[in-house]
């Protein structure tokens, strides 16, 4: 059963101004893109890190109200939306944790150090708990690490990531899915194209074409972020939790209790346990896709705790 929404936003909620959009070159990347909106530039500031599939474009209805009130930087995770994917298609923490610290820089120098609060979801949720941990080791003051359903103590793999990492059948799978980056793309959208089922009407028929194009429009580089992601070590990163837990950062985790990407149970269980200075809120009735189906509450819920 769907939820019901509020439809009354205006469709253009659900773009990103052309104003506040650019393209940035860094190390590794001739382009980057990026959603930049600022109310007072000497003020704190949000980042936020998008998902695995869900890049800015499809967050616009969360960028934008956030941005009503913060200065908010985003950017597209390499490989997806108006970003390049990375040289010999490398996806590890590692080279994600190098391209965010040099994106962040080229877009703000300094960014660390001004009252910066990290918000990510689902893979960005994760990565927020990397680069947030990692700014602290280099002794900066990041004042709010905020994970959105994230990724990082227990997941429900994707069909696709099942077949890819499943013994004997995974290597037979990896072939085929390389050879064939059509199949592979088209049987991402279609893993993908029930989250939309979940958001506003207005939002869902404004979003799906151009995410299906997006997806499809290089069948090569989607198929070969599929396929490394599969790899990808999604749930190696309880330490890392208690790790942020003892720095005394405030760090907040929401969960969904609908998610069938996060296993919410297992993630809530573990951060209740292990992690006393994390607050959990666990919303029963909500799907993985906060920003995207949840824009106005997750971007309300986060107003309220930043300055």
């Amino acid at each position: 059963m769907e939820h019901e929404h509020d439809t009354s936003d205006l469709i253009e909620d659900y773009f990103l101004p052309r104003e506040k959009v650019s393209f940035i070159s860094v190390e590794g990347y001739k382009q980057v893109k990026l959603f930049r909106s600022v109310k007072d530039k000497s003020g704190p500031w949000i980042l936020f890190l998008h998902g695995l599939t869900f890049y800015t474009d499809i967050c616009a209805a969360f960028l934008n109200k956030l941005s009503r009130r913060h200065n908010v930087l985003s950017f597209d995770w390499p490989g997806v939306g108006g970003t390049d994917p990375p040289h010999k298609n490398v996806y590890t923490p590692q080279e994600l944790l190098s391209f965010a610290e040099k994106v962040v820089e080229a877009a703000e120098p300094g960014l660390p150090s001004r009252d910066l609060s990290i918000v990510g979801h689902s893979m960005g949720g994760l990565m927020s708990l990397i680069l947030g941990t990692h700014y602290v080791k280099q002794g900066f003051d990041i004042k709010n690490v905020i994970m959105l359903a994230p990724a990082g103590v227990k997941v429900h793999k994707w069909m696709i990531h099942r077949l890819l990492t499943t013994p004997i059948i995974g290597p037979i799978m990896n072939f085929i899915f390389k050879r064939f980056p059509d199949v592979t793309a088209k049987r991402t959208v279609y893993e993908t194209r029930y989250n939309f089922h979940y958001m506003p009407k207005h939002m869902e028929e404004a979003l799906w074409e151009p995410f299906q194009k997006s997806m499809l429009r290089n069948t090569k580089i989607t198929a070969a972020r599929i396929l490394a992601f599969a790899q990808f070590p999604w749930e190696n990163y309880r330490k890392l939790f208690v790790e942020l837990d003892e720095s005394k950062i405030n760090a907040i985790v929401v969960l969904a209790g609908r998610d069938v990407t996060i296993d919410t149970p297992v993630t809530e269980h573990f951060l209740r346990t292990n992690c006393p200075s994390i607050s959990v809120q666990v919303y029963p009735d909500y799907t993985h896709d906060l920003v995207a189906c949840n824009a106005d509450v997750m971007a309300e819920y986060i107003s309220a705790i930043l300055p």
